[in-house]
């Protein structure tokens, strides 16, 4: 059974017809795809909030934010410096910092201040961390070798220096005396 001209024509304008409105509907988003996108994107924002609100730092009573040494161990570091050098503007210090105390210490981290010679003025400050203890324990014991090195601005011919441990007790055995 073969068609007539008029009936394939007639035919080919129906299926040209279906196939153009079926590509209108796919152009145009149903209000329920967008409601469900919407939804989506949403429920993640509310996820990433909760996420993010859980490991925030939070405020205690007084309304401050708690500082590291809050979560740090109370034991003793004793420092001991066993070279200071000053070359090309850089100031630098080598030595051994040893836990003395019964507990251990998170991360203890070392600073240098450099002052002018009258102590008024503090030209320069670093911090550093005794090997393998960034981020990590201390315990007990422990001994570790430190360097810090610090730009000190100008040249002073007389300067001054301080080490510190923060959040611990420390003790510094400097090698003599010191500029």
């Amino acid at each position: 059974m073969e068609l007539s001209p008029e009936e394939r024509r007639r035919i080919y304008e129906e299926e040209k017809a279906k196939l153009k409105s079926q590509g209108e509907a796919k152009k145009k988003p149903s209000a329920a795809k967008i409601g469900c996108f919407g939804c989506l994107g949403l429920i993640g924002l509310v996820v990433i909030m909760a996420v993010i609100g859980r490991y925030a730092p939070t405020e205690d009573r007084t309304g401050k934010l708690p500082s590291p040494s809050t979560y740090r161990a109370e034991g003793k570091i004793l420092l001991t410096i066993k070279k200071t050098e000053y070359e090309y503007g850089y100031f630098k210090v080598w030595g051994i910092a040893e836990n003395v105390g019964d507990k251990a210490v998170f991360s203890p981290t070392i600073t240098l201040t450099v002052y002018s010679s009258d102590g008024n003025t503090v030209l320069a400050k670093s911090l550093s961390w005794p090997a393998g203890t960034y981020l990590h324990s201390m315990e007990p014991y422990q001994r570790a070798a430190f360097q810090d090195m610090t730009l000190v601005p100008g040249e002073p011919d007389y300067y001054r220096y301080e080490l510190s441990v923060e959040g611990c007790s420390y003790d510094v055995k400097y090698p003599g005396k010191h500029k």
